[in-house]
């Protein structure tokens, strides 16, 4: 039960680590709807020296791993596909923002103008 669970964290932890082993415990919940959530663990006392809401982004989009659930994988095979996923999604990220830079540079009125510079380079002006 509870009990034990708070035991074997506080045998992990160490005892007078009260803060610390609450804010696992909380972290640590095995029901997703018990569980605390990134912005209250953010403010629990063991972490609040490191709060910086101005520098602390948040997300209106709910985050999912795009890694099967039913499928059971090692530790390493874990780690190495949400790598993967994550490298894949950055660079599609880069992809997209270099495609709207390219986009912007051409625009016609209001905008940045591309015109022939001397020696056939291009003189970007706005």
């Amino acid at each position: 039960g509870g009990d034990a669970f708070l035991q074997n964290l506080r045998r992990l932890v160490g005892e007078g680590e009260e803060e610390a082993i609450d804010l696992l415990s909380k972290c640590l919940a095995f029901n997703p709807m018990k569980r605390i959530t990134a912005e209250e663990a953010l403010r629990h006392p063991y972490v609040v020296q490191f709060h910086n809401a101005a520098d602390e982004p948040e997300s209106a989009k709910v985050v999912t791993v795009p890694i099967d659930d039913n499928t059971k994988y090692s530790i390493s095979e874990y780690r190495d596909r949400l790598y993967s996923e994550i490298a894949k999604r950055k660079r599609e990220l880069q992809r997209a923002r270099k495609e709207i830079r390219k986009g912007s540079r051409v625009k016609d009125g209001g905008g940045v103008h591309k015109e022939e510079g001397r020696g056939g380079g291009v003189v970007l002006r706005s």
